[in-house]
């Protein structure tokens, strides 16, 4: 068995950072027959759109679940959204738009990547209401031209509470040799 180090300049989608953090999140897919582990450093990332402007009261990270018991995390910085659930098998990310003047407040969700590929480049219509820090919000399956009229209405749209998460002021660096330099990509790979 031998250990070999090889270094691949890579470029991936972008996505908006969760939360307040400083991180990317990409995949990187090896061939059949081959095992190894991935350890990228970046440095210097700028993500369009991180500053203030664009800002909505639903502007944030909320942790929750959906109303099957399913744990959830939604983030939403500007007109970004991202989402996943508790093991990344069901994932999120695009863009959206609101009416908080509707009543109920509505929201459009327009997913742009996924893992469910009938779901890209549709929108889940939906409604939702914000109580102190906790947000409800029901939403309809992406590409379905029907918004929800009740919270928890059952059925195919789904209904999510969450709650506000206070920001970190968690600069990414957990004290790994991950924290910075580079700027590529090290794959190491063990062959048999």
């Amino acid at each position: 068995m031998t250990n070999s180090a090889i270094t691949y300049p890579i470029t991936t989608a972008q996505y908006i950072p969760y939360g307040e953090h400083r991180c990317l999140r990409s995949r990187v897919y090896l061939d059949s027959g081959e095992s190894g582990y991935i350890k990228a450093r970046v440095d210097d990332v700028y993500v369009e759109g991180s500053g203030g402007v664009g800002s909505t009261e639903l502007e944030g990270t909320w942790i929750g679940q959906e109303d099957t018991g399913e744990p959830f995390t939604f983030y939403i910085k500007g007109n970004k959204w991202a989402s996943n659930n508790s093991d990344f098998s069901e994932w999120y990310n695009g863009t959206f738009t609101s009416n908080p003047n509707a009543d109920p407040k509505e929201i459009d969700l327009l997913v742009e990547d996924c893992p469910f590929a009938g779901y890209i480049g549709e929108t889940a219509l939906g409604i939702y209401k914000i109580e102190g820090d906790v947000l409800t919000f029901t939403i309809s399956e992406p590409g379905r031209a029907y918004r929800p009229i009740s919270f928890g209405e059952g059925g195919n749209p789904r209904t999510y509470t969450a709650k506000l998460q206070a920001p970190d002021n968690d600069d990414g660096d957990n004290g790994d040799s991950g924290g910075g330099g580079g700027g590529g990509c090290f794959i190491s790979t063990i062959n048999q």
